[in-house]
């Protein structure tokens, strides 16, 4: 799977991260990615809307220098498609569901956690601060993978 880089530089870049809750992974990973300069924000295939971070997902950021402490969780909209240049995706199911759902913008979509080998990102909802602090880790170097591959000025990203 592969799609055309379409932002002119990375302070420019426009990341949709999405999960199934918008309560642990997608906030974690929009706080993260801010942290790094991108134009960043969240959603949820199934999100409650108005609901809070996750108590630990907001304690692990805190832990890390980033606060998610505001965030309210938000269900997938057609229209969120139009404000992202990316779509990085927990799990294959997500990219599953955008192709299904809103097929047209397929082509944006990519699983984030491919881009440092480790698949998916499990949702690490009712599990321990340890699971949490895994989860983070691996979505922080995930976006680091990310931030160099589009910083590189590849024009393609591959994956």
């Amino acid at each position: 799977m592969s799609f055309k880089k379409t932002c002119p530089g990375l302070k420019l870049c426009r990341v949709l991260f999405l999960c199934s809750g918008n309560s642990c992974r997608s906030p974690m990973a929009e706080g993260i990615a801010k942290k790094f300069g991108l134009i960043a924000f969240s959603r949820g295939v199934i999100a409650s809307e108005g609901l809070g971070a996750d108590p630990n997902a907001v304690a692990v950021c805190a832990e890390n220098g980033i606060d998610i402490s505001n965030h309210t969780s938000t269900t997938l909209k057609e229209e969120d498609f139009q404000l992202a240049d990316y779509i990085l995706c927990m799990e294959t199911k997500h990219i599953e569901y955008i192709k299904r759902r809103f097929p047209f913008y397929a082509h944006k979509s990519a699983l984030l956690g491919s881009f440092c080998g480790v698949g998916e990102i499990e949702d690490p909802i009712g599990g321990s601060i340890e699971k949490y602090r895994e989860t983070f880790k691996k979505i922080r170097t995930s976006i680091e993978k990310f931030v160099e591959k589009i910083s590189s000025g590849h024009s393609d990203c591959a994956f």
